[in-house]
């Protein structure tokens, strides 16, 4: 298994005249999905310690965020988890809500168990363990422990 991959080849096709459609472009991001590092702490632990990615793109952007960050660690019995299966990036993509209000998602090293057991209609308990905020509008932290 390839642990990192420093440099790629560019890709040389023999035609000029072909395109690379949407379809191969995510059957290349599924391969390359492949290629992470499985984890199996769900199996042996029963839950997983992870964080919130992109919610600089999410949470951030929310008008009342300050009041989400109020709330959250005192209700995170509110978040819940949604296997976004038609992610046209990542078919293992889990979002992560807070009431109706999205924060963000599963980071890639983590979705692909914590989707498995969603799909399995698994209950699951969501515990905040730490809220950072490194910048109020571009990012926050939020680390986590799912239980199944």
């Amino acid at each position: 298994m390839l642990n990192n991959v420093y440099s790629i080849e560019p890709l040389n096709l023999k035609d000029t005249h072909l395109v690379i459609t949407d379809y191969e472009i995510r059957k290349l991001t599924s391969i390359t999905n492949n290629l992470k590092d499985m984890t199996n702490d769900i199996l042996e632990c029963g839950s997983v310690t992870t964080h919130i990615a992109t919610t600089r793109y999410y949470l951030c952007e929310l008008d009342n965020k300050i009041d989400i960050l109020k709330d959250i660690n005192q209700n995170s019995g509110n978040i819940h988890l949604k296997h976004e299966k038609n992610n046209f990036y990542d078919e293992y993509a889990v979002e992560v809500f807070y009431k109706d209000f999205k924060l963000g998602y599963i980071p890639r090293s983590a979705n692909e168990e914590i989707s498995y057991y969603l799909d399995l209609f698994y209950p699951y308990k969501v515990e905040i363990l730490n809220v950072n905020i490194v910048n109020i509008n571009r990012y926050i932290e939020i680390k986590l422990n799912i239980t199944f």
